[in-house]
C-alpha cells in the first residue's frame, strides 16, 4: 500500500549519465584489489583424514586465503576404485564455528587418479584464516557418469 508521506523514487535527468570507464581503468582497480589482498597458507599437521577405505583417500592438508580473498581448504583425494567418481560439498553438510555454510567444492577423478583442490567459501562469508575453527566438513562422492549416491564423509577441522 502507498502511503502519502513517504519519499518519491530519484528519477534520473537527462543529463545524468553513467560514468564511462576505459578498460585500463578497470584492469588497473583489479590489479590494486589483488595487490591489497595478502596469500596466506597454514599447513594442518597432522593432517586431517576425511576417508580412507576401498573407494578413496580424502585429507585435509592445509588452510589458505587466496589473493582474491576465498578462504578455505586444501583438499588431496585418491580414486581407489575403478569407476569415475565426482566428489562434492552437500547442502546443509558444512559449519564453521557453529554456523551453516554453502562451501564451493567439486572434483571429477578418472579411475586409480589423485588430484589437489580447494574446498573455499566465498569471499565476505569468512573474513579472515582465524575464523576458520572448529570446522565440520562434509564430502559426498557419486559416480559421474550414472549420479548415483556412492559414499558420504565427514570430518572435523579443529
Amino acid at each position: 500500500r502507498f502511503e502519502e508521506d513517504t519519499e518519491p523514487l530519484y528519477v534520473p535527468e537527462e543529463e545524468d549519465e553513467p560514468e564511462e570507464r576505459t578498460p585500463y581503468v578497470e584492469e588497473e582497480e583489479i590489479d590494486e584489489a589483488v595487490e591489497d589482498d595478502e596469500v596466506q597458507s597454514i599447513v594442518i599437521s597432522p593432517a586431517v583424514t576425511v576417508a580412507d577405505d576401498d573407494l578413496c583417500t580424502i585429507t585435509i592438508t592445509e588452510k589458505f586465503k587466496d589473493d582474491w580473498g576465498d578462504i578455505g581448504f586444501v583438499v588431496n583425494i585418491t580414486n581407489k576404485s575403478d569407476k569415475d567418481l565426482t566428489f562434492y560439498a552437500p547442502s546443509g553438510k558444512t559449519n564453521v564455528n557453529g554456523t551453516m555454510k554453502d562451501p564451493w567444492f567439486s572434483a571429477h577423478l578418472m579411475p586409480g587418479t589423485n588430484a589437489t583442490e580447494e574446498f573455499t567459501f566465498s569471499s565476505g562469508e569468512l573474513d579472515s584464516l582465524d575464523d576458520l575453527v572448529n570446522t565440520t566438513i562434509g564430502i559426498d562422492a557419486y559416480l559421474t557418469d550414472s549420479y548415483e549416491d556412492v559414499a558420504s564423509y565427514s570430518a572435523t577441522i579443529a
